[in-house]
């Protein structure tokens, strides 16, 4: 040990106080000298904690004391730290046991300075400013060493040093906590404003370390803070703490959410500490952003981070967590603190509007960032040129919801007062809240709303952008007034006329301006015609958009002269598909305002499918195609019911002659789909209930093309119930049977068919319970399968002429009792006057139930016979070997056949 140093520790009390400034002197020398011996530094902190601090007065505490040791300290605990590294594992104990002692050694000096009467932080500045970085550096070297050391003894000499590092933090919140504040002092604020940065630093050590410590630090920070806020208010840095909590926060959940979808199993006690975590952090941060608003100015990618966590709730809060632990989680981190309170408190909105409308974001997030933008609407603080910009931020990122809206109902509908909040999809949560928006918006921002509306309906290439789009200006144009709904649909016309016809939004266009002609009155609509009179093959599209009902034929400015110039101007197109589908729409809307048929339409339909059939017309997967084959069954569908029979057979040859050529295509379930919609209407047709006395021809044709949809609908889940449907609607109209037989030509159709009347619990359609029943009529299956001996020889002869050939298996299936014979049957039988022999329709009755009696394992074994021969012939047909072989052996099976069918029955 140096001899000045040893001449000190031989000095009495009076001696050192006498010649203090001598051993200060002497003592800042040793701790500035990074040469000096470790234990002579070391004693010289124990030194001056034990025996000079006494002696030094408040007033002069800092200078001679406090500054040079405390900075002697940090200086030394850096070497040691780093002399550490790359030693042998005694001297790094050894190293790590100096640093514990010379930790001690400064606990004892601070626990000393307590006993100052009106100590603060401007009388020892040194305190909060130095000491929080000594701290600091002790846990980091803890930190960043205990993964590193292996052995026990290196570990343990590791605890003691946090251990002596933790204990001399809590005397540090202690002291502080005791210091008398002087507010009006610049000196002071700015010293505890540096005290908290350090203290927000030991969040990246004490969080791993000891997380009940952390937790101390920052109720320690926050009280702080809190007690102090009008005099810090605008010193203090609390963005930084609040990024480090929303990153921790984050970084957090993420583990959490990790953990359940790798399917990890975390004890409850440890699920329980990781949600306390959580909720200490939100609440935190709830706590701070409140007290200090609109703090955030910079890092929005952490506070969006963040608060997409809170919005997305549903996602967030993993499934597979037990119904207790959800509860606690939704309890604690979503419902004690709405997601809107921090959106209110944390950024400052200018900056955030900047940093989101030129940033990229990430689509994982899109949902979250939707609904921010919506409540940024509806904040009072934001300008309405900032509100402008978040709404045109939503429409660009409406697109990426689409997926988010076939998840189910989970958003709340509009408030509405004296109605419930109910669950509402995603896309009507937008809409509402869009509306409502622009229902309040100044009529001067008005103009800037409208382009951002008309920029996405003229450029956007996603379809749920343009549908939302297309509901918004049909609500400003329901709404508004007549002239703002004719200003908006003037505009969309005179774009609409100058795009190319490969437009990609043209479709969605053409549906809008039909849409908002809705919308006009009486003046508009005349005047919107006037402007846009159908002169040529231009303007086809845009009349063919729009309904003409409730318009005066006198006033219309569509007619039939101006429809058939435009024919042919039509075929000499480019595009002459869209043309003619176009003014095929405008056929079909002229005829519904019309009381009589137009011939020219009648024509043209006729025309039209008479050249697909002639030419074998085989339908593409286009769009133009499918469009094109839409608008004529629509126009079918329009003229069908007045056609003359001869025209209707025509119309009838052609479309079947154009359902034969998809065969196998894709596009087969399409035309058989439109097709439908055109038979669906032959039901209501007067010739259907008199269909005796209907050309025959028509009949058969009418039959072929029932057959033809039926056979692929009932194979398609989407046709299925609407192609059923019309055979039962055509099997009550008509009453025939053959007429039946003739339109489900297929055995499997009438399979599907019985089974679809048959069904108790259906699921075709909603029964209504108030229908009267009439159980004396006769069932719709009687008509199916029963043959009735009592029929005139004229009805006979119809049936024979409608019938085709069937198979031997398709008679049999045909003797079936039908469901209204067995419902007779079933029940119990009139008495009989005793002696009284029984009448013809009695014995009729004891007949049919001695026949429905019948024993079903015997029919049960005839079908597996008959099943089994059939098999039989379809092997020797395919194996045959020489002709008289199989000519015998085909004889033998027809017979054993036949005598089979014939028991059958």
């Amino acid at each position: 040990m140096d001899s000045t140093l040893s001449k000190f520790e031989s000095w009495s009390e009076s001696e050192i106080e006498n010649k203090l400034q001598e051993v200060l002197e002497s003592i800042q020398k040793v701790l500035s000298n990074e040469e000096s011996d470790h234990e002579i530094r070391l004693y010289c902190v124990q030194f001056a904690a034990t025996r000079i601090i006494q002696f030094v007065p408040v007033y002069e505490a800092e200078d001679s004391l406090f500054y040079p040791i405390l900075s002697g300290v940090q200086e030394f605990l850096d070497q040691i730290f780093s002399w550490a590294f790359g030693q042998e594992p005694e001297e790094r104990v050894m190293l790590i046991s100096i640093a514990q002692a010379l930790i001690g050694h400064t606990d004892s000096l601070l626990q000393y300075s307590k006993k100052y009467e009106g100590l603060s932080p401007a009388i020892i500045p040194s305190i909060p400013r130095l000491l929080p970085k000594i701290i600091h550096t002790v846990f980091k070297f803890c930190y960043d060493e205990l993964s590193q050391t292996e052995s026990e003894n290196g570990r343990d000499a590791l605890s003691l040093l946090y251990s002596s590092g933790k204990s001399i933090l809590e005397t540090l919140i202690d002291l502080v906590q005791s210091m008398t504040i002087h507010p009006y002092l610049e000196d002071e604020i700015d010293v505890l404003v540096d005290l908290l940065a350090e203290l927000a630093r030991f969040h990246e050590v004490l969080h791993t370390l000891d997380l009940k410590a952390c937790m101390n630090v920052w109720n320690f920070y926050s009280k702080f803070a809190t007690d102090n806020f009008d005099h810090m208010k605008h010193c203090l840095k609390i963005e930084e703490a609040l990024i480090t909590l929303m990153k921790e926060f984050v970084e957090s959940y993420e583990q959490l959410h990790q953990c359940f979808e790798g399917n990890s199993k975390l004890s409850s006690k440890r699920m329980n500490k990781m949600i306390i975590a959580l909720a200490f952090l939100m609440k935190l941060t709830h706590n701070l952003s409140e007290l200090y608003r609109n703090s955030i100015k910079s890092n929005f990618s952490v506070l969006i981070d963040f608060l997409s966590i809170l919005y997305d709730k549903e996602s967030m809060i993993p499934a597979s967590l037990d119904d207790s632990m959800r509860e606690k989680l939704d309890r604690e981190l979503f419902l004690v603190h709405p997601p809107q309170l921090f959106l209110q408190y944390l950024p400052d909105f200018p900056e955030f509007i900047t940093y989101l409308t030129s940033s990229e974001i990430n689509e994982s997030q899109s949902f979250p960032l939707v609904v921010m933008c919506m409540q940024l609407l509806e904040h009072n603080s934001l300008t309405n040129e900032e509100k402008c910009s978040v709404l045109g931020l939503v429409m660009d990122y409406a697109w990426l919801l689409e997926a988010d809206n076939c998840r189910k109902n989970r958003m709340d509908s509009v408030e509405v007062p004296g109605s419930p909040v109910q669950p509402v999809s995603t896309y009507e949560w937008l809409l509402t809240r869009i509306c409502r928006f622009i229902s309040v918006v100044q009529p001067e921002d008005f103009s800037k709303i409208e382009k951002i509306f008309f920029h996405h309906l003229f450029f956007s290439e996603e379809l749920f952008t343009l549908q939302i789009v297309s509901d918004i200006l049909c609500f400003i144009a329901r709404y508004g007034s007549a002239s703002l709904c004719y200003s908006i649909i003037e505009t969309i016309s005179k774009v609409f006329l100058q795009m190319e016809e490969t437009f990609p939004n043209r479709f969605m266009i053409q549906i809008l301006i039909g849409r908002l002609f809705n919308f006009l009155e009486g003046d508009e609509k005349q005047k919107w015609m006037k402007e846009f009179q159908p002169s040529d093959t231009s303007s086809l599209d845009l009349w063919s958009c729009v309904m003409l009902s409730n318009i005066d034929e006198k006033e219309n400015y569509l007619n039939e002269e101006s429809l058939c110039n435009l024919y042919s101007l039509s075929l000499d197109t480019d595009e002459y598909l869209m043309k003619l589908t176009s003014l095929i729409n405008c056929h079909t809307n002229l005829n519904l305002i019309q009381e009589e048929t137009i011939p020219s339409s009648v024509t043209l339909c006729l025309d039209i499918w008479q050249k697909l059939s002639d030419y074998l017309f085989t339908p593409s997967q286009s769009f133009g195609v499918c469009q094109l084959l839409s608008s004529l069954c629509g126009l079918s569908a329009v003229l069908a019911a007045n056609l003359p029979t001869s025209e209707l057979l025509s119309m009838f040859i052609s479309q079947v002659t154009v359902l034969n050529s998809a065969k196998g295509d894709a596009n087969e379930k399409f035309i058989t789909g439109i097709l439908m919609g055109v038979l669906k209407l032959v039901p209501s047709f007067t010739w259907v209930s008199n269909i005796e006395n209907v050309d025959p021809c028509l009949v058969t044709q009418l039959g072929t093309i029932s057959s033809l949809c039926l056979r692929i609908a009932v194979r398609d889940p989407m046709l299925k119930v609407g192609g059923l449907e019309y055979l039962r609607n055509l099997t009550e109209a008509s009453n025939n049977p053959g007429l039946i037989r003739l339109c489900s030509d297929e055995n499997d159709i009438m399979d599907h068919f019985t089974l679809f009347l048959k069904e108790e619990d259906t699921v075709w359609k909603e029964v209504d319970e108030r229908m009267i029943k009439d159980n004396t009529c006769p069932s719709l299956l009687s008509l199916l399968f029963s043959e009735d001996s009592n029929n005139d020889s004229g009805d006979n002869q119809q049936d024979q002429g409608l019938k085709r050939t069937s198979s031997p298996l398709l008679a049999s299936v045909k003797t079936k009792r039908s469901r209204g014979e067995l419902d007779t049957s079933s029940q119990a039988p009139s008495p009989v006057p005793e002696n009284d022999e029984p009448t013809e329709s009695g014995k009729q009755e004891l007949s049919a139930l001695t026949e429905f009696k019948m024993d079903e394992t015997k029919i049960k074994s005839l079908v597996e016979s008959i099943e089994k021969s059939v098999g039989e012939l379809r092997d020797i047909h395919e194996n045959k070997e020489n002709g008289e072989a199989f000519s015998n052996e085909t004889k033998s099976l027809l017979k054993s056949l036949g005598e089979q069918l014939i028991a059958f029955y």
